[in-house]
């Protein structure tokens, strides 16, 4: 199945171990179908709820900053692997 690629791809780039895939894919399909009956409704004369237009973001301009001690980024951490932050998984499996 496609959707169960997807989601196996999207946790190994986030680097989350999941164990059970037809969860994901379920729920994934579940919204999924939302979206299709969304898109279904005929809101060609709906006005949407409000307008950002008028509001004007200053973005500011990306730079790549580089750290001279790493390891006082980490000094606030519980924890460390490498160069990189451990943190629980935001994913419970129910």
């Amino acid at each position: 199945m496609e959707l169960e690629k997807e989601v196996k791809r999207i946790s190994e780039l986030a680097r989350i171990k999941i164990e059970d895939y037809n969860y994901f894919v379920e729920n994934f399909l579940k919204i999924l179908n939302l979206f299709k009956k969304i898109n279904e409704l005929d809101l060609e004369n709906e006005k949407p709820f409000f307008y950002l237009e008028h509001l004007k973001t200053e973005l500011r301009k990306d730079e790549d900053i580089e750290f001279a001690d790493r390891e006082l980024l980490f000094l606030n951490s519980p924890e460390k692997k490498g160069n990189f932050f451990v943190a629980e998984s935001p994913i419970e499996l129910g």
